[in-house]
């Protein structure tokens, strides 16, 4: 990894109560590896010119190969549970990472 393109992430591990910051490669393959497969992503604040967004990374198939719950998004009895590790990312208007 070059630490010249090196982003911050945090990565939440299903059944850990606090995040880990670290920095990533920010490529694709790097994103599915870390999640445990194909990617998608859920935007919980869109990106402006004055801020990047805040978008949660997440294992796109995580329900279906039964992985552990990590967070409740929205209010119960409402929202949905996220399964598997998830990363909390920032990208800019450019969709850069």
């Amino acid at each position: 990894m070059d630490d010249a393109t090196a982003v911050r992430i945090i990565k939440k591990r299903a059944g850990e109560r606090v995040g880990l910051t670290m920095y990533i490669d920010p490529t694709l393959e790097t994103l599915q590896r870390l999640v445990g497969g194909y990617i998608e992503t859920l935007t919980l604040r869109p990106a402006t010119m004055s801020r990047p967004s805040i978008t949660l990374v997440m294992d796109e198939d995580g329900k279906t190969k039964r992985k552990p719950a990590n967070i409740h998004i929205g209010q119960r009895p409402f929202g949905d549970t996220l399964v598997g590790d998830i990363l909390v990312c920032s990208f800019n208007q450019e969709g850069e990472l």
